[in-house]
């Protein structure tokens, strides 16, 4: 028998804001955390834990009984700005708004458009042992370097005024690229070296980003912050004390 732990990992990063000239589309990725005893569902809306499409709860322990233990879940931040402007991006069921909007922001301005959000809607779920086995073998010739590894978003999309640098990895060869072909690989910290807001955590991890500038707060009312969020949920696997 197993157990699991499971943890969210926020990273947030501030801008100006900048109205969005084509405003984002409402995010549709939705993935579960499901690496042994709990099946639990992560939305890309900074919310989680609930089946949307049925408003039913789906954070389910054991994995398979149909009974889950948390309805919902979601992301409040909020604050007064150095003029004493109440700023605020919340959600709770997201039945009848959003605040939060997919992908990263661009470094200058804040901003992001319609396009850019739909090109990072999605999760990106990493596996420790895969990501092991790869360290092991990505030289072998009959080794086949999962899609997961090769489409690690790493790096943002400098030409258009993103970060350079998205998901933490580790360079192998220190040329400052991702590149799995040379052995670089997503952040699991296998030798206890990496920083501990610079790598994966757990034995399954989840990482994605979001933001609140992508459109207007049709959840709250509440004015943009001007924040990207890196996110990461992760789950270890652990022996269960009866064993």
């Amino acid at each position: 028998m197993r157990k699991i732990l499971l943890f969210i990992s926020l990273i947030a990063l501030f801008s100006d804001v900048q109205a969005q000239t084509v405003p984002c589309l409402p995010p549709t990725s939705s993935i579960d955390l499901d690496i042994n005893n709990v099946r639990a569902v992560i939305h890309n809306g900074g919310d989680m834990w609930m089946n949307r499409d049925i408003s039913r709860a789906q954070y389910e322990i054991p994995k398979g009984s149909g009974i889950h233990t948390m309805f919902a879940g979601a992301i409040w931040i909020g604050g007064l700005d150095a003029n004493g402007q109440l700023k605020l991006a919340a959600t709770r069921f997201r039945s009848n708004g959003d605040d939060f909007w997919p992908g990263a922001l661009k470094t200058k301005d804040g901003s992001t458009s319609l396009m850019d959000c739909y090109n990072q809607d999605k999760h990106h779920k990493m596996n420790y042992f895969e990501v092991e086995e790869f360290r092991k073998r990505y030289n072998d010739s009959n080794y086949k370097i999962p899609s997961s590894i090769l489409n690690y978003p790493a790096h943002g999309l400098v030409e258009k005024g993103f970060a350079q640098y998205l998901a933490p990895f580790v360079d192998v060869d220190g040329d400052g690229i991702y590149n799995p072909q040379k052995g670089d690989y997503p952040a699991f910290d296998f030798n206890n070296s990496l920083d501990c807001d610079d790598k994966l955590y757990g034995h399954q991890s989840i990482w994605w980003v979001f933001n609140d500038n992508g459109n207007i707060h049709s959840e709250t009312g509440g004015m943009p912050i001007g924040i990207e969020i890196q996110a990461q949920a992760f789950a270890f696997m652990a022996d269960d004390e009866i064993n």
